[in-house]
């Protein structure tokens, strides 16, 4: 009997350590949730009776989006360069996801970003205007509050 119990109390042991090894984990990972959100800004804004959800990028979409538009002629850039940042910030429309809006024939062949690039190419030159007037408001916020963790 004593074998036995010194084996329970062993197990007990081994098995509070793996929980405090998981719970360590589940720590680092929360730490990492908050580093990839942190500074990360959302805003609703209504464009012409549409409500749009956007938020700032990433650096891996800004890389991304750097990429894209190193890839298009000097004439193009400028415009590229707003939709494809568009393309990235913009989540929601009404509250619908933008990819959700394609409904072109290809659509099953195509990428969700591919989706919504498309989508933000075919607006009419005004909204994506106003739109990027309205992303360039939610990076100043941005900037705002960086400066003020400063002080």
């Amino acid at each position: 009997m004593a074998k036995r119990k010194a084996s329970f109390e062993e197990d007990a042991e081994t098995m509070q350590k793996m929980n405090e090894e998981k719970s360590e984990e589940a720590k680092d990972l929360s730490v990492l949730k908050q580093l990839i959100f942190l500074g990360r800004r959302e805003h609703e804004y209504d464009v012409e009776g549409i409500l749009f959800k956007m938020v700032t990028l990433t650096s891996g979409q800004q890389r991304s989006m750097m990429q894209e538009i190193m890839s298009l002629s000097d004439e193009q850039r400028v415009a590229g360069m707003r939709e494809a940042i568009l393309s990235r910030s913009v989540i929601t429309a009404n509250g619908v996801p933008l990819e959700n809006l394609y409904e072109g024939n290809d659509a099953d062949s195509l990428t969700d970003d591919q989706k919504r690039s498309l989508i933000i190419s075919e607006m009419q030159f005004s909204i994506v205007e106003q739109l990027f007037v309205k992303y360039n408001e939610l990076i100043a916020t941005e900037e705002e509050s960086e400066e003020n963790l400063k002080k």
